[in-house]
């Protein structure tokens, strides 16, 4: 083992301690760039190194925290949970159809702003609608635990759902509308599968019907109804506009933030919205947590990480198509499940360039996406959601409970998406 590797995979894991344990309540940013400080000045990672980590990062997460910032725009408009009730009052109060309809848009909310502004807006807007609802307490962790699990599962529809993806299709210089018509058909099949084993462990569980009498109306908590109808018309403009620049491979940022900012500006005119509350709420942090860990898990792959990958894929190369494909994901998978999706992603897609597999980045964002939730470190946006459960005392979700949860679901979930990829791939 070189010494270089055996000194970051030490800064790795203290690392991930912090970013978990979170003592004093510490952010997420400071445990990995405190790590990537201690790489520099140890000459383990050089200027260079910074250079083009920045260089990959700089549009994945300029993008995110412009969509993150659109999603609570639209959150104190009403926007989510306008469309939130209005999916409680569907359910006509039958709880098992609740539980689909909140998957559902949990899965849109998810395609259209990410998963970690899905899991900003629908979880505390999860609380509420079984606050309203008087849903008994046993309610709660399924409804909670399935927002959190959904948001990631089913983030693979557009290069926009996922950090992973924005970065992956950087990485690559995939389109738009190319990255789409891969993996559309993967991410029903991961909502479909998700919502079958999420149903069978929580189904028994669930109560007859919920009451709706001290539900608001839906328009009643919407600042401004022609702003929210506007709404629709600029989320489906800014798509359009993301696929017209992907077939000019131009960075998805340069669309993003200028029709966000103009969004904001327009939207002050017509509705009473706190700049400076949507300003404070929107996690900055990402930026500093994505460029230090990937800092610090590039000095990982740069000094061995990326040969004992090579090493691990290399012997799974000589299964069938779809064992090998299941084969890779699960080790992406596993990957992402001990160091975080952000680096594993990166860390796996310098490995198929260094073996000329690149066709195999769709596999590797699939596994990025779906496979992370073995356990709460696999995705941010699931220590997201666990730091919002917590300020919220839901105290019987541990990591431990999480974990139980996961190894259930996850496996047949990767297992199905991955075959509706392969299958995408043939045709």
């Amino acid at each position: 083992m070189q010494p270089e590797f055996a000194v970051s995979l030490i800064v790795f894991i203290s690392v991930m301690i912090l970013v978990v344990i979170r003592p004093r309540n510490l952010s997420i940013a400071f445990p990995p760039l405190i790590g990537a400080a201690i790489l520099i000045l140890l000459q383990i990672i050089v200027e260079a190194d910074v250079i083009y980590v920045v260089d990959i990062v700089w549009n994945a997460t300029i993008t995110l925290v412009a969509i993150i910032f659109l999603s609570l725009i639209l959150d104190d408009i009403g926007f989510f949970r306008y469309l939130a009730i209005r999916i409680t009052n569907y359910s006509h109060g039958e709880t098992k159809r609740l539980f689909f309809l909140v998957i559902a848009l949990t899965a849109i909310v998810t395609a259209l702003f990410s998963n970690d502004g899905s899991v900003l807006v629908m979880t505390p807007i999860m609380y509420s609608i079984l606050r309203e609802t008087n849903a008994p307490r046993k309610l709660y962790v399924p409804f909670l635990v399935s927002v959190g699990f959904v948001a990631d599962a089913t983030s693979l529809p557009f290069s926009i759902s996922n950090l992973v993806n924005i970065i992956s299709v950087g990485f690559f210089s995939i389109p738009f509308l190319e990255y789409a018509r891969i993996m559309i058909l993967p991410d029903i099949v991961s909502i479909a599968a998700s919502a079958f084993m999420l149903y069978l462990i929580f189904g028994r569980s669930f109560p007859e019907g919920i009451s709706l009498e001290n539900l608001p109306k839906p328009q009643s908590v919407v600042s401004d109804m022609k702003l929210l109808k506007i709404s629709f018309i600029v989320i489906g403009l800014m798509i359009a506009l993301y696929a017209i620049a992907g077939f000019f491979l131009i960075p998805i940022s340069l669309i993003a933030v200028p029709c966000v900012a103009l969004f904001y500006l327009f939207a002050r005119t017509r509705a009473n919205i706190s700049g400076r509350k949507i300003f404070y709420n929107t996690p900055w942090e990402i930026i500093f947590f994505a460029l230090g860990l990937f800092i610090v898990v590039y000095a990982l792959s740069m000094h061995g990480l990326v040969n004992l990958l090579e090493t691990a894929m290399l012997s799974l190369g000589n299964l069938v198509p779809p064992l090998r494909m299941i084969g890779y994901a699960f080790l992406f998978s596993f990957l992402a499940s001990i160091m975080n999706n952000l680096p594993s992603v990166i860390t796996v897609n310098l490995t198929l360039i260094h073996l000329h597999q690149n066709s195999l980045v769709f596999l590797n964002v699939l596994a990025n996406d779906v496979g992370t939730k073995f356990t709460p470190i696999g995705s941010l946006a699931t220590l997201l959601w666990m730091n919002i459960i917590r300020k919220k005392g839901e105290n019987s979700i541990t990591y431990r409970y999480f974990v139980k949860i996961g190894m259930v679901v996850t496996p047949p979930v990767l297992i199905l998406s991955v075959l509706a990829l392969w299958a995408v791939q043939m045709i």
